[in-house]
């Protein structure tokens, strides 16, 4: 995953970081973090609870708005929690 340059949203709980640390992680990386979700967005860090296939009236104002944008031809990438924490992992090496 490369952040370099890109406008970075987040949605959700990533523990054991806080949003803090995941914001610091990003901007370290060359990211910029937003915290919401705008037609500048490359990004969005999906976080815990947020993705419910069952309940999608559950979903974040966050999450719904990149789908919309999606929708509408917006290349958002959407990065499921597995995925930061392997970029994490990945970037420490």
């Amino acid at each position: 995953m490369d952040v370099i340059g890109k406008v970075v949203a987040i949605t959700g709980s990533l523990r054991p970081m806080t949003r803090i640390e995941v914001t610091a992680f990003l901007v370290e990386r060359g990211a910029e973090v937003l915290p919401y979700v705008c037609k500048r967005t490359d990004v969005l860090i999906v976080g815990r609870r947020q993705l419910d296939l069952f309940h999608i009236e559950n979903v974040s104002k966050k999450y719904s708005k990149a789908l919309a944008l999606r929708e509408q031809g917006q290349p958002i990438e959407l990065v499921s929690e597995e995925e930061f924490f392997k970029f994490v992992e990945e970037s420490q090496r």
